[in-house]
């Protein structure tokens, strides 16, 4: 199982990477730049994400950009939804209007933060079993 962190507070980071390390192997990246980059390479090694966590508000390319990006990738290259990237978004806005427009978008979950070890790992093995 492979998993992308992409947030740019790194405290957020490494508590994630922490969290879904011992579930998974755990990629991180500090922008939307570099997780589009990160998954697209991915891809093109035969080596995809299972899993990514995106963080919505980041400076340049942002977690919903981002997610734009990564769908349009994973359309343009004909790959299933049932093996699509399994998305989380990782926000500090829970407001209901913000976590729709996520989902119209193409994620499969969120996160609100500050999160809970034990959310995370709910999440994360609710969406691995899908």
């Amino acid at each position: 199982m492979k998993v992308l962190v992409v947030d740019d507070d790194a405290l957020s980071s490494k508590m994630l990477e922490r969290i879904i390390g011992s579930l998974a192997e755990v990629t991180s990246v500090d922008s939307g730049v570099s997780a589009v980059m990160t998954f697209s390479q991915a891809l093109d090694k035969s080596t995809p994400f299972d899993v990514i966590t995106l963080d919505i508000t980041m400076p340049g390319l942002d977690g919903m950009g981002a997610l734009q990006e990564i769908r349009k990738i994973e359309k343009t290259k004909n790959i299933p939804k049932e093996k699509q990237a399994k998305i989380i978004m990782v926000t500090a806005h829970s407001e209901k209007h913000m976590v729709l427009s996520c989902i119209k978008m193409g994620c499969d979950d969120y996160i609100a933060k500050p999160f809970d070890k034990d959310v995370v790992i709910n999440k994360f093995k609710g969406l691995t079993k899908r």
